[in-house]
């Protein structure tokens, strides 16, 4: 996949996936996750979005020995994805990314 680099913030599809996650787990319905997607289609180009690859499963799975918290799965997705993408760093407020290879900022 070429991605664009004409944007400073990049998104990993997994991000996505654990965003729904979330919604559904904090009994969003149907209606209003459509809601929170037609707001984010403004706001995230879809060429912004990084797409979970082979390399990237393979990356987070050899990241995963050094990540035994809770939620660690999509953990090592999004930080396998910035490793695979050359990211500078994350952000995020959780700061564990640090110990699984990746600088955070927030």
């Amino acid at each position: 996949m070429n991605v664009s680099r004409s944007t400073d913030v990049l998104v990993p599809s997994a991000s996505l996936i654990e965003l729904d996650l979330e919604l559904k787990t904090h009994s969003f319905d149907d209606e209003q996750r459509q809601a929170v997607y037609s707001k984010l289609l403004r706001l995230i180009p879809s060429e912004g979005v990084i797409p979970v690859t082979l390399a990237v499963l393979k990356r987070a799975a050899e990241l995963a020995p050094k990540a035994k918290w809770r939620g660690a799965y999509f953990d090592t997705l999004i930080v396998a994805t910035g490793l695979e993408y050359g990211a500078e760093a994350a952000i995020t407020t959780d700061h564990r990314f640090t110990k699984i290879g990746l600088n955070t900022m927030f």
